[in-house]
């Protein structure tokens, strides 16, 4: 391989690398971009966490079957489309289904980062994240442009 082939691809490994340990530090996986409820529980003490879940219990109930409710309308618009029915009605009520789910994801927000003492925290961490993700996107666009021009001089 070319340096100029190489060079693309450990730079884009160093970076997800790197965000991914900063995600892990900072309280576990980053599965969901930038969740304010995840962001909250990070900063917070693991005996405060545990002094938080029982009280959220009928919360997260509320999210599964959201969830279940999203994946039930998903199934019926395949079932439609494959049926050749008319998938409208499935379609409403998939949109339905993913604005509750969102609501209660954002209620269920809500109730976690009021209880946290040091919001402060919470905010430089969210900044710090962000400006991480917009580092990550530039050297994913600049290692693509990279990649684009390998090919070219080949």
């Amino acid at each position: 391989m070319t340096r100029k082939f190489v060079y693309p691809i450990v730079l884009a490994a160093t970076a997800t690398g790197f965000l991914a340990a900063t995600a892990f530090a900072y309280g576990g996986h980053w599965h969901h971009r930038f969740s304010a409820a995840g962001l909250c529980l990070s900063v917070m003490s693991p005996t405060q966490r545990a002094d938080l879940l029982p009280s959220l219990g009928s919360s997260w109930a509320e999210l599964k079957t959201d969830r279940q409710n999203v994946h039930s309308a998903k199934a019926a618009i395949t079932h439609d489309i494959l049926y050749r029915t008319s998938v409208a009605s499935d379609e409403a009520n998939l949109t339905q289904a993913e604005s509750r789910l969102q609501s209660d994801r954002d209620n269920l927000a809500a109730q976690v980062c009021k209880n946290v003492k040091n919001i402060t925290a919470v905010q430089t961490l969210f900044g710090q994240l962000q400006g991480l993700h917009q580092q990550q996107q530039s050297l994913h666009q600049a290692a693509h442009g990279d990649f684009k021009s390998a090919r070219s001089a080949q």
